[in-house]
C-alpha cells in the first residue's frame, strides 16, 4: 500500500509539473504578445509623417490616438529624448496624468534595432519602475532623436494578477537578465530584484522546464518557467510544495 500511494504522489507531482509549465507557456505567449504589440506600435510611431516633418504637436495628437486604440497597456506613455538625452516631449493618457507621477526614464541608445530592446529601468519609487521599447527616430542618415515607449511594470503586474492562478501560486515576469519586472503579488517589494540563483541557473540551460526553488522566507516551490526567445523575457510561476 505504501508503494501504491507513494507511486500515486509522485504520479500527481508530475501532472501538477506538467500543467504549471503549460501555463507558464501560455501565460509567455500572452505576455509576449503585448510586449512585441508594443515594439510594433513603437516602430510605427518612428517612421509618422509628424516626426518627419518635425510638427511635435501633431505626432503628441498622433501617438495619443494610436495608445488609445491599439495598445492593450492603457498605462503606457511615450517620449522623444534629444540625442543628448534630454527630454524633447512625452505623452501621456491622460487617465494616467490624473492617477500616477510622471516619471521619466532616462534613454540610453539602443543596440540595432532588434526586439530585444525592451529595457527594465527600476525608478527609486516604488509603482514607477517602466519596460521600455527604445528605437532611434533617422531622418537622412542621422539620428535626430530617441522614441522610447514606456510600460509601466505595474501594469505588467496587474496582468499577472488578473490570470487568476489558483491560491497560493505564484506568478512573475523576469527580464532578459533574470530580473524581476513583474509579479502577481507583493510585487513592489520584488520589483528590480534579481530572481534566484537556482532559477537563473535554469535559465541558462533552457528556455522551458522547471526546477525546485525555495523562497526568501524558506518556502519549498515548484517553479515552472518559459522564456521568449523573441524578447528575452520569461514567465514563472511558483507552485507551492
Amino acid at each position: 500500500v505504501a508503494v501504491f500511494l507513494l507511486l500515486e504522489f509522485q504520479q500527481e507531482r508530475q501532472r501538477l509539473e506538467d500543467d504549471a509549465v503549460q501555463i507558464a507557456h501560455a501565460l509567455s505567449v500572452t505576455m509576449d504578445t503585448r510586449l512585441l504589440h508594443a515594439h510594433a506600435l513603437a516602430q510605427t510611431l518612428v517612421t509618422s509623417d509628424a516626426l518627419k516633418k518635425a510638427d511635435i504637436d501633431q505626432f503628441s495628437r498622433d501617438a495619443t490616438g494610436l495608445m488609445a486604440t491599439s495598445l492593450d497597456m492603457p498605462d503606457a506613455a511615450v517620449s522623444l529624448f534629444r540625442p543628448d538625452g534630454s527630454l524633447l516631449v512625452k505623452v501621456v493618457p491622460a487617465a494616467r496624468q490624473q492617477s500616477q507621477g510622471d516619471s521619466v526614464a532616462v534613454v540610453t541608445p539602443p543596440v540595432g534595432n532588434s526586439v530585444h530592446s525592451f529595457r527594465l529601468v527600476v525608478a527609486a519609487m516604488p509603482g514607477n519602475s517602466v519596460v521600455s521599447v527604445q528605437l532611434p527616430v533617422i531622418h537622412d542618415g542621422t539620428v535626430i532623436c530617441f522614441l522610447v515607449l514606456q510600460i509601466p511594470t505595474a501594469q505588467l503586474s496587474r496582468m499577472l494578477a488578473g490570470w487568476r492562478l489558483p491560491a497560493g501560486w505564484l506568478a512573475g515576469v523576469l527580464d532578459s537578465n533574470g530580473i524581476i519586472a513583474g509579479r502577481n503579488l507583493d510585487a513592489d517589494n520584488y520589483i528590480g530584484k534579481p530572481a534566484s540563483d537556482t532559477l537563473r541557473r535554469a535559465l541558462s540551460r533552457r528556455d522551458e522546464g522547471s526546477v525546485a526553488t525555495i523562497n526568501q522566507q524558506g518556502v519549498p516551490f515548484l517553479t515552472a518557467f518559459s522564456r521568449s526567445r523573441q524578447t528575452g523575457y520569461a514567465i514563472v510561476v511558483g507552485v507551492p510544495k
